[in-house]
């Protein structure tokens, strides 16, 4: 839905949220009253810090794990403009709003203050979803998450019904009694339950973990929207014939089971704009496979390949290389000029990757497989098979 206009500076994500670009400072709007500045644009990885990011399921867990400095002024040290880091915002706004509001996807310092003065603005959407979203993070267990919620009072936006359906959840228990510094945020009745629940809660036991294996997993070739509507297929297997404009990264989690091992994995998408293709191997460290994607109906997007394989491996070091698989992009309208594959193998082999595969966002087909095999060889790899 978003619209710019260049002479304001101005991107509307809808009705009730704009942002505006104002002596070279992004700020949000909600019914044309200023709200506040967003902090964070990109994720800045700690070479020595990668194997933390086994488990991270939001932007609150990464950036708890992640350089912060981004929000101290080094923007200049990646060469982002302004508009750059204005677009990035309007980027990760429009994301936020194309899924619901999904609280998942921006910092809860944010999201939460920011979802709440858009059910005061009215927004039918934020009405919907916010409570949903509040009980949903708190059921997460995650421990900075559920503190900032509780120490923040949004308990007393859930009624006692909801809040009993969340006591059911030992993260949330657990969590609670450890983090929150403040109770009289926390109804009296709800605090004398959690009190009688905690001795039980403790005592008991996970004797089997959830996953057996978690594996980062980078996306990345030349920019197009047939990449992404690939990975929306993968995660809720329906296409969607357009998708947004990714600026910096895509951060999404899917579980499965492949080979009788339970497996999650991170799947980072990269944009494949050429002003951020610099940040590559900032997002690639501590991954354990890779995927790149090209256009089988564009052969420039193949050949560049090279280029890419260059910034990354110049980036990671040659110690850092994982499992990568080619994937050609197809549709039903590229018979006439499409790559063939033998063509394609060829040049895949060449580059010493580790695999090719053909697959199409639009009717689904080798979209699990592509994911399937790079996990499998992610399996290998890692000494599990």
């Amino acid at each position: 839905m978003g619209k710019h206009n260049n002479f304001f500076s101005e991107f509307k994500v809808n009705d009730y949220l704009i942002l505006r670009l104002e002596n070279n400072r992004t700020n949000v709007y909600i019914k044309g009253k200023v709200f506040s500045q967003c902090k964070f644009l990109l994720l800045s990885i700690p070479a020595a810090n990668v194997r933390e990011f086994d488990d991270i399921e939001s932007i609150d867990e990464a950036a708890e794990k992640l350089d912060s400095s981004m929000e101290r002024g080094t923007l200049k040290k990646y060469k982002i403009t302004p508009k750059e880091e204005f677009w990035g915002h309007c980027s990760n706004l429009q994301a936020w709003y194309e899924n619901d509001y999904n609280t998942r996807l921006i910092h809860r310092n944010l999201a939460f203050p920011l979802l709440r003065a858009l059910v005061e603005a009215g927004d039918p959407l934020a009405k919907r979803v916010f409570k949903e979203e509040i009980a949903i993070r708190l059921e997460s267990g995650y421990p900075t998450v559920v503190s900032y919620l509780i120490n923040q009072g949004y308990l007393h936006y859930l009624n006692r019904n909801e809040l009993i359906t969340i006591l059911e959840c030992p993260a949330f228990i657990n969590n609670i009694s450890k983090y929150i510094c403040n109770y009289n945020n926390v109804p009296k009745w709800l605090y004398k339950k959690i009190r009688k629940l905690i001795p039980r809660r403790r005592r008991q036991v996970i004797l089997k973990p959830d996953y057996d294996a978690t594996f980062k997993i980078i996306l990345f070739g030349d920019k197009g929207e047939q990449k992404t509507q690939l990975v929306q297929r993968y995660l809720t297997n329906l296409f969607r014939s357009y998708s947004r404009m990714t600026i910096g990264v895509d951060f999404l989690v899917k579980s499965l089971e492949i080979d009788g091992y339970r497996v999650k994995l991170q799947v980072w998408d990269f944009d494949g704009e050429e002003r951020f293709k610099f940040l590559l191997p900032t997002y690639a460290r501590g991954a354990n496979g890779a995927l790149f994607f090209y256009d089988a109906a564009n052969y420039l997007s193949l050949a560049h390949i090279d280029d890419w394989l260059l910034v990354l491996r110049q980036g990671i070091g040659q110690e850092g290389i994982f499992p990568i698989i080619v994937v050609g992009i197809v549709s039903e309208l590229d018979d006439e000029q499409r790559i063939s594959a033998e063509e394609a193998i060829k040049i895949a082999k060449s580059r010493d990757a580790d695999g090719f595969i053909e697959c199409s966002p639009r009717t689904g087909e080798n979209v699990g497989e592509t994911f399937e095999a790079l996990t499998r060889l992610m399996l290998t790899r890692s000494g599990m098979v």
